[in-house]
């Protein structure tokens, strides 16, 4: 399981990578975005990985779409489902990485990261969705080398 997710998690982060590339205004922190991120992962798994149970109900992992039920996450209480369009669209306000300046890009990375888990757009595959977004918010930030082992680059 493990293994096809790891491959599936490469192969989307260079779909992304390539994206980015060929198109260079392309917004990262839309809801169309976040759901091509989602939708591209499953769709490289096999059909049964699309389901969760929650709460002992299964339910389905629809590849790119929004939850469509409340749910909770260890402690964390996610906003509820008919909330998401909203959340989503003030995400991407506030976070555009186009918007901001070098050094506030860094900051919003780390907070657009965690704000996107407290948002939980997804039935599953939020964590998932969420690493392949700080990939693509770094890299349209500027941020070049994989990550924030090199973000001191940005500030120089």
């Amino acid at each position: 399981m493990l293994q096809l997710e790891s491959l599936a998690h490469i192969a989307i982060q260079r779909r992304i990578d390539e994206r980015l590339e060929s198109e260079p205004n392309l917004a990262v922190t839309t809801s169309e975005f976040l759901r091509w991120i989602h939708r591209s992962f499953y769709e490289q798994m096999p059909d049964e990985f699309r389901s969760v149970e929650h709460g002992g109900v299964v339910v389905a992992v629809v590849p790119g779409e929004l939850r469509r039920s409340n749910g909770k996450v260890g402690r964390h209480i996610a906003p509820s489902f008919e909330a998401l369009d909203v959340l989503v669209a003030r995400f991407h306000e506030v976070y555009e990485p186009s918007q901001l300046g070098a050094a506030q890009r860094i900051v919003a990375s780390a907070a657009a990261h965690q704000r996107l888990g407290w948002i939980h757009p997804f039935v599953d595959g939020n964590g998932r969705v969420m690493r392949l977004f700080s990939h693509s918010y770094l890299r349209r930030a500027g941020v070049e080398g994989h990550g924030l082992q090199t973000s001191h680059e940005i500030l120089r």
